[in-house]
């Protein structure tokens, strides 16, 4: 059996039809096109069309923009990176991780602009997760924006949690007071003004961060504080609350097997707080230690010293907007400014960022002395249901400095192939043997 050239099938057979597919591969694959090269072309036109396929691909090489370098490394710290992620901002970021606030204890992230201010606001964010859980990370776009868009050093601070803290409560609310306590310190290392630190915390966040903006950053509630400078309160300027638990005995059940009585109707609520929750965080059930909610609870401490409060809440979530309508009521009772974003439908928390981000940011600038960059007028009245159209920072890669060498490389590309065509046909036409009056056209 005699077999075609280049054919794995007999003659005769019809096996050959798909042949230049197989062999050749898809558009674009140098393997296929090299092997259309030994086919087609004669020994000395091969030689010019690959030589213009290696100079087309070291061309593409040194087009490609080449990577941010990372800022050197800080003592004592992890290697700090420069941030490239934000699109539309010029400014670059020292990202500083795994930074203790005491010793042994938790650590923060610094997200901080390289430029040389020493007034610049501090924002220090505090993540969710039902105290049990959940990281500083979550809140690690909404860091980055602050700093590159709006020039802030921002945190994003982790806490003791309920599975690896065998102490009771108020331990987390502790480590947040001394984490604020510890940036604020450290302000010439930063750049920050101490007298301008505001505060963004989700859910189990929201409530650490509710309870320092009406105790401040040295009162422990109970138990003893931790951490650096325990006789210096740093002023609060101003806070975000997003999903925030503010009344923990009405989310708890008030007998077993009974829904939590602040739930209502929500199946979400239900589902989540009809557990074990509550009791873990404060090591006691609520209905036995009733003071103890109570001290862990927002709605308790409110009073005209409370520092002014944005606040999101959806319409139908883990935290049921009655109990947020009622913390909203008291702020305002005691003079405390209050703006209140209610979301339709049931997301939760940092599932709000995109929505609620630009006016927590706006609401916090205006207390810090600045104005947030791109912040719209999103206001809404409580219970209104209305909802911001903007969103949160996207994530992308790689610098964005305006080239556009998608383009670029295309034409680059374009015209390495019409050249090498070109090269092709020339070398083939002047090979021996080959042309109009060679052997083969005869």
């Amino acid at each position: 059996m005699t077999l075609r050239r280049g054919c794995d099938s007999a003659p005769g057979d019809g096996g050959c039809r798909g042949h230049r597919r197989r062999s050749h591969g898809p558009p674009g694959r140098l393997p296929s096109l090299l092997a259309v090269l030994r086919l087609h072309l004669r020994p000395r036109a091969q030689s010019a069309a690959a030589a213009t396929l290696v100079v087309g691909l070291l061309a593409l090489v040194a087009l490609a923009p080449a990577p941010a370098r990372p800022a050197r490394a800080q003592s004592g710290t992890t290697a700090p990176t420069l941030n490239s992620t934000i699109p539309s901002s010029d400014a670059a970021v020292t990202v500083t991780t795994g930074l203790r606030y005491y010793e042994g204890g938790p650590t923060y992230d610094a997200y901080v602009p390289t430029d040389d201010r020493t007034d610049r606001p501090a924002l220090i964010m505090v993540h969710g997760g039902g105290w049990a859980g959940g990281q500083q990370s979550e809140l690690a776009p909404y860091a980055e924006d602050a700093a590159t868009e709006e020039g802030w050093a921002a945190f994003t601070v982790d806490y003791r949690l309920d599975g690896s803290d065998p102490s009771s409560w108020a331990d987390e609310l502790h480590d947040v007071q001394s984490a604020v306590r510890a940036i604020a310190a450290d302000a010439d290392r930063f750049g920050i003004d101490p007298g301008k630190v505001v505060l963004l915390g989700d859910s189990a966040g929201a409530n650490l961060v509710a309870l320092v903006s009406e105790v401040g950053t040295v009162e422990p509630i109970t138990g003893s504080p931790v951490g650096v400078d325990r006789s210096s309160d740093v002023p609060i300027r101003a806070v975000a609350l997003w999903s925030p638990p503010t009344d923990l005995g009405e989310l708890a059940p008030t007998r077993a097997g009974a829904d939590p009585s602040g739930c209502g109707s929500d199946d979400a609520c239900d589902f989540v707080w009809d557990s074990d929750a509550i009791a873990d965080y404060l090591h006691c059930d609520p209905t036995t230690c009733p003071d103890t909610a109570s001290a862990a609870s927002p709605i308790s401490h409110v009073s005209a010293s409370t520092a002014p409060s944005y606040i999101a809440n959806s319409t139908e979530e883990l935290v049921p907007l009655s109990q947020v309508e009622a913390y909203v009521d008291a702020l305002r009772a005691d003079g405390v400014e209050v703006r209140l974003d209610v979301v339709p439908g049931s997301l939760h928390a940092a599932q709000l960022g995109p929505q609620v981000w630009p006016a927590s940011k706006e609401f916090l600038a205006r207390h810090v002395g600045s104005s947030a960059a791109g912040a719209t007028d999103t206001t809404a009245a409580a219970g209104s249901g209305a909802s911001s159209d903007t969103t949160a920072p996207a994530a992308t890669t790689g610098d964005d400095d305006g080239t556009p060498w998608g383009l670029v490389v295309a034409l680059v590309v374009l015209a390495l192939v019409v050249a090498g065509a070109a090269v092709a046909v020339v070398a083939r036409r002047r090979s021996p043997g080959t042309g109009p009056g060679s052997p083969a056209d005869r």
